[in-house]
């Protein structure tokens, strides 16, 4: 029994490294089309692509698990999958940039966002292609969104687009005296960008917007408690928005990163709770719905 389980483990690992391969090579080569380079710490090639490598191993791992717990067909299984991803890489990611830098290039970030999304909701999607049980994906939506009148819902967008970018705001004003001193420093390469708050403020409210727009779909699709609802919104997006960056943005001093690690930790996890606090349905009336 021990040899069987530790069997299964070792060949589901390494099946998840032969999904993320391809994501992982796309992402070089797009980023390499896109910007001319890829993120390379101080020159140690190897150990920087086997970094970017093991980060998208659990990419794809958390994404993967995600939507396997939703169960749809392969087709909207590669819809959901690409819209997830795309808002998450081609959409948050630049947000996150414009928010520290006030300037990003956005047409190079869709572009490598596009791509990775696309092969990621391909090799995902491919993977669900024999299940026999699919969950109802138009028949969900509907139910999700009748349980609740559109005052109801109109109410709650505002509130949370509200306290979304309430925290956020707030969670920046804290940690921004560590940032500020680099953006004068003339030894640092953060003095060549400005902050601007008035690009803050639009950028924060964007973000909040992508935010929701994001994770809506998961909660019309979830079935199970509200507890793992919880980890599985935060999680993966808290891999994908806060430690993917802080690795992949090589050129920004440790120093300027890591108060901004700690800072989207902090917002992406409470602004989950928000969230699935206003957005969450029971999953017994949901079902007696569908059913």
């Amino acid at each position: 029994m021990y040899q069987m389980i530790t069997s299964r483990i070792k060949r589901k690992a390494l099946n998840n490294c032969v999904v993320a391969v391809w994501p992982f090579l796309v992402f070089l080569f797009s980023y390499w089309i896109a910007f001319g380079t890829i993120p390379i710490y101080n020159q140690a090639m190897v150990s920087s692509i086997l970094l970017l490598f093991v980060m998208f191993y659990f990419m794809i791992f958390t994404v993967e698990h995600l939507f396997k717990q939703i169960s749809l067909a392969p087709f909207w299984m590669f819809i959901s999958v690409f819209f997830y991803m795309f808002i998450i890489i081609g959409c948050l990611w630049s947000t996150t940039q414009f928010i520290f830098i006030s300037t990003i290039e956005y047409e190079k970030v869709i572009f490598v966002g596009l791509v990775v999304s696309f092969v990621s909701a391909c090799l995902i999607g491919y993977q669900y292609r024999k299940h026999s049980r699919y969950s109802p994906f138009l028949q969900q939506w509907l139910n999700y969104f009748k349980q609740r009148s559109l005052v109801d819902w109109g109410i709650r967008t505002i509130v949370s687009l509200t306290l979304l970018f309430a925290s956020y705001y707030l969670m920046d004003k804290l940690i921004f005296p560590f940032l500020e001193p680099l953006y004068y420093q003339q030894s640092s390469v953060i003095n060549q960008y400005q902050y601007n708050e008035t690009y803050n403020i639009f950028g924060m409210l964007i973000h909040s917007i992508f935010f929701i727009i994001l994770t809506i779909p998961v909660f019309a699709l979830w079935r199970a408690s509200k507890s793992s609802l919880l980890f599985w919104i935060g999680f993966p997006i808290f891999f994908m928005v806060a430690v993917m960056p802080f690795f992949i943005n090589t050129d920004w001093p440790l120093s300027f990163r890591f108060p901004i690690f700690i800072e989207m930790t902090a917002i992406l996890f409470l602004q989950s709770i928000i969230l699935v606090q206003l957005f969450y349905m029971d999953v017994h009336i949901h079902k007696r719905e569908i059913n």
